[in-house]
């Protein structure tokens, strides 16, 4: 059961600051590099008024869910935990 409490402290605990350490090593590295390549090639297509309306409601709803989760863990959090019922009394001779 060790062997499980350390996976999951390096699958939980470790590897996600190692992913955004390569993720900011990376970018600053490729912004130093090679800094003309930070364009997007596909706002050209923004130009048309329905891919401007599908970009922009498919932000407002990536939005309303992170807001919803939040909302949601926010209220879990503070739920209280209800009290367990007391174990029944061991049966006399029993101890």
């Amino acid at each position: 059961m060790q062997s499980a409490g350390y996976f999951n402290t390096l699958l939980f605990g470790v590897y996600p600051y190692v992913c955004l350490v390569v993720l900011l090593v990376g970018s600053l590295i490729r912004f130093d590099r090679e800094p003309y390549t930070w364009k997007s090639d596909s706002s050209q297509l923004l130009r048309s008024g329905q891919l401007r309306l599908g970009s922009n409601l498919f932000h407002y709803g990536v939005i309303l869910v992170i807001l919803g989760l939040t909302i949601t863990i926010s209220l879990a959090a503070t739920k209280p935990v209800p009290a367990q019922p007391p174990p029944p009394p061991l049966p006399p001779g029993k101890d």
